[in-house]
């Protein structure tokens, strides 16, 4: 129950802790902010009591905090809805403050009706995108448009390579969120040669790519984990178009081909350097000592978005051997641990990645952004 709230903080996160763990560590990162300044806020998830355990909270920091279960699938936004209106109703004199975790699933037209909630004091939305805009079959949503324009608007955080301005000046509303990752202590890895992938387990992260090592360098100890693994969607082409396909139907001879690439790659889970787990780390306190033991992480950045495991590696000391050529994720790495970078094609050269993890299993811990500058930059958003 909060403590007669003259502001308060409703943080709506729609991903529970065992679905995408990038984003339950953002969400604890949040948390801590208003945890250690005193802020009043409701932390809306369908695992928002693990969240409460994970805190770890003072008997003061109890009455400002507010733990709500909301079930997830297709009726959670409804219930954050309903949630939200009546909150503001038993509370109409409380400057109110919406996050949203991640903007791009929440229905357009639930953000349109919480802009128009008639308020006698401040109300404002935040949010945190992959891309200033998005669209959905006919229906486009520009959110740089709605916040550069919203008075109720506050801050818009993109998660992206680029911008069409410069981002983070003083008065800017759209904003680069400055990814704090906790450093902690390392363990010193049983095996010589130890290389974990962790998180999502598909095609875009490297399974496919991990798999390859694993084979070519079989004093590599590789130890696989995390969620989302599909055995018959292990790998997907990237690169050539006539390999590419939606349904099966629309390109059977590509659709065949990927399957029997995919049965081979789904085979070479069976070797006996691999170590691999489909189930998702229970807790971050789990995944982070998973990367602790780690000699080295293995990245394949394909996709635009940053990487919270490479992220989490570098703080703890674990070199990331990774490649990339676009993308948050290779912009991080390019600057956090360049000596770390190989090619594709290297993969292939036996006992080549054996050869590099030794070379660089040494690193010191190195945090790309410090939780000052992550703190500040959240308080300054209310």
């Amino acid at each position: 129950m909060l403590d007669s709230p003259d502001r308060t903080v409703v943080l709506v996160d729609s991903i529970s802790k065992f679905e995408i763990g990038h984003y339950w560590q953002m969400s604890a990162n949040f948390r801590r902010v208003f945890l250690e300044s005193g802020i009043n806020f409701v932390f809306l998830n369908p695992s928002a009591l693990d969240a409460k355990q994970e805190d770890s909270l003072t008997s003061q920091q109890v009455k400002k905090s507010a733990y709500v279960t909301v079930p997830e699938g297709n009726r959670f936004f409804d219930k954050t809805l309903e949630y939200i209106h009546d909150f503001h109703t038993r509370n109409s004199g409380t400057e109110l403050h919406i996050i949203f975790m991640w903007l791009p699933v929440v229905p357009v037209e639930h953000i349109e009706e919480l802009l128009g909630i008639s308020s006698t004091k401040p109300f404002f939305i935040s949010g945190i995108t992959f891309s200033k805009s998005f669209s959905t079959g006919s229906m486009g949503y520009h959110f740089e448009e709605e916040f550069s324009q919203n008075e109720r608007c506050k801050k818009l955080w993109v998660w992206s390579d680029s911008f069409s301005t410069t981002p983070n000046l003083a008065d800017s509303k759209i904003r680069k969120l400055p990814e704090f990752h906790p450093s902690f202590p390392k363990a010193e890895s049983g095996h010589a040669e130890y290389l974990g992938f962790f998180g999502k387990l598909n095609s875009a992260r490297g399974l496919s790519d991990v798999c390859i090592a694993a084979l070519f360098n079989p004093k590599v100890s590789v130890v696989i984990k995390g969620y989302g693994y599909q055995g018959l969607r292990m790998w997907r082409s990237s690169s050539f178009s006539f390999l590419q396909y939606k349904t099966w139907t629309r390109n059977p001879f590509a659709a065949f081909l990927t399957l029997i690439v995919n049965i081979f790659f789904k085979l070479m889970l069976l070797l006996p350097n691999v170590n691999f787990d489909k189930l998702p780390f229970a807790t971050q306190k789990e995944l982070q000592t998973a990367i602790g033991n780690c000699t080295a992480v293995f990245y394949a950045a394909k996709l635009p978005y940053s990487s919270g495991i490479a992220l989490t590696s570098l703080a703890t000391g674990t070199p990331v051997i990774w490649f990339g050529s676009s993308g948050e994720a290779v912009k991080q790495l390019e600057k956090g641990f360049p000596e770390g970078r190989i090619s594709r094609s290297q993969l292939f050269i036996p006992g080549y990645l054996s050869n590099r993890i030794k070379k660089v299993k040494d690193s010191k811990p190195k945090e790309m952004f410090s939780w000052k500058q992550f703190k500040q930059e959240v308080l300054d958003s209310l």
